[in-house]
């Protein structure tokens, strides 16, 4: 088996990216249309933001390769402290069934950073192929 060649990295990431991002278009228009609370309609936004991202990294903009791990960073940080926080306030028997899927998105978008500073090392390493 071949090792994934750099379009394969960034088709990959831009495709997660993409798909991020198209969910959260579509949960923002539900909760524009049912009135949600203004921190969830500033949460789907600014999760939204992954859809322009992933079409920066398809089109190889260096520039949308940095914002999407700054953008993921950040995700991955307040998503665990989030996690830290909730640990903290309830006991372990409420919060499982609330937060089994979270943390599931948690690692995988950890493994989605982790390919993004994979992209960023190929494209340093082998320019625009």
């Amino acid at each position: 088996m071949e090792k994934p060649s750099t379009k394969d990295i960034q088709d990959i990431a831009a495709g997660a990216l993409a798909l991020m991002g198209l969910q959260e278009i579509i949960r923002l228009a539900h909760d524009l249309i049912v009135g949600s609370e203004l921190a969830v309609l500033i949460t789907s936004s600014s999760a939204a933001l992954a859809l322009p991202l992933a079409i920066g990294i398809l089109a190889r903009s260096h520039l949308a390769l940095r914002l999407t791990q700054l953008y993921l960073w950040l995700a991955v940080i307040a998503g665990w402290i989030t996690v830290a926080m909730l640990l903290w306030i309830l006991p372990w028997q409420r919060l499982y069934p609330q937060c089994g899927g979270f943390v599931i998105s948690l690692v995988l978008l950890t493994i989605l950073l982790g390919e993004a500073f994979n992209l960023a090392l190929s494209f340093a390493q082998f320019g625009d192929q």
